[in-house]
């Protein structure tokens, strides 16, 4: 999926990306001998975060965010993946994102849910809601309505 940045800025972007698939590397690297415990990002706790949780355990949001691409969302990438690609080194075991709410927005979001393996689909009426696909988990989150 990529950055939005403005015109020009494709290389703060592929840093960004970048940044990202660092992350997840290392991730990937630290987590080798770590078995699940049953702890979902939900229960993640102030200190570690959701890193602490079976929810970066495999964790590799890329595939999610280009079924998001291809489906036409518009959703912006918010919490620790957002901080990570703007430079933050504290690694995370889910994806947030934020959307506008919209009933063509919430078409892309499902589409790209049903790509990526989400069987249950969630609640998108809701101002935040939980997701887990093949690879990543996290909060759909929404403005309310005015």
């Amino acid at each position: 999926m990529p950055y939005a940045f403005g015109n020009g800025d494709r290389c703060q972007g592929q840093a960004a990306a970048l940044r990202l698939r660092q992350a997840i590397a290392r991730t990937e690297d630290v987590t080798r001998e770590r078995t699940p415990v049953g702890r979902h990002p939900e229960e993640a706790d102030d200190v570690l975060g959701t890193f602490a949780t079976d929810g970066a355990l495999g964790f590799d949001p890329f595939p999610f965010l280009r079924a998001l691409h291809a489906a036409g969302s518009r959703a912006v990438v918010i919490g620790q993946v957002a901080g990570i690609m703007h430079g933050s080194t504290e690694l995370t075991g889910d994806l947030d994102l934020l959307w506008d709410g919209t009933s063509d927005e919430a078409d892309a979001l499902r589409d790209a849910l049903a790509r990526c393996g989400c069987t249950e689909l969630p609640a998108l009426s809701r101002e935040q809601v939980g997701y887990r696909v093949t690879g990543a988990g996290g909060d759909l989150c929404t403005v309310p309505n005015q």
